[in-house]
């Protein structure tokens, strides 16, 4: 069996997390989705956890998806990151 997708999800809309959760079930993706929404919660997730993929909403009240981008690549420069709304994804 298939380790589940380890997604951490930056993000302020907790019914955005749903709907990714409710993609990746239809999808029959196996996952563990972690929703975070502030920079110091992030950095203390990519501190404790090892997360496959990192989804991140390009615009928060108080924090960013390129902030985001930079500061996981300082974590794990192989770590793909997706940005959200109406950006272009990155792949670092």
């Amino acid at each position: 069996m298939n380790s589940p997708l380890r997604v951490l999800h930056l993000e302020d809309d907790v019914r955005d997390t749903e709907l990714v959760r409710a993609t990746l079930e239809r999808e029959e993706i196996a996952s563990e989705l972690t929703r975070f929404e502030t920079e110091q919660d992030f950095i203390a997730a990519l501190k404790r956890g090892s997360f496959d993929l990192i989804l991140a909403d390009y615009t928060l009240p108080s924090f960013d998806g390129l902030s985001a981008l930079k500061i996981a690549q300082q974590h794990s420069s192989m770590l793909p990151l997706k940005r959200s709304r109406q950006a272009p994804p990155i792949m670092s």
